[in-house]
């Protein structure tokens, strides 16, 4: 649940234009008790995060993190899945 959390307060810390440098774009909260783990996924349970994250290579080839705010033109964006689990 503090997970979840976490990234809840990361995503309204982007959306509200400060200076956040990851976009939540989905979450899959396996982990809730209100899920059924039994009849969906065979009782697997996880926290599944879909993150945004922007970046810029500079002329020496280093890559930098962008700000949400701050995405652009020139500003490259790739979606990864952050998955926690526990054991």
């Amino acid at each position: 649940h503090g997970v979840l959390a976490l990234f809840e307060a990361v995503k309204e810390r982007s959306d509200m234009g400060g200076t956040g440098m990851i976009r939540i774009r989905r979450v899959k909260n396996r982990l809730s008790k209100d899920y059924d783990a039994e009849s969906r996924s065979v009782g697997y349970r996880d926290l599944a995060i879909l993150v945004e994250v922007g970046w810029q290579a500079s002329k020496g080839g280093a890559i930098e993190f962008v700000p949400v705010k701050d995405w652009g033109k020139g500003t490259s964006r790739h979606i990864c899945e952050i998955q926690v689990h526990v054991a």
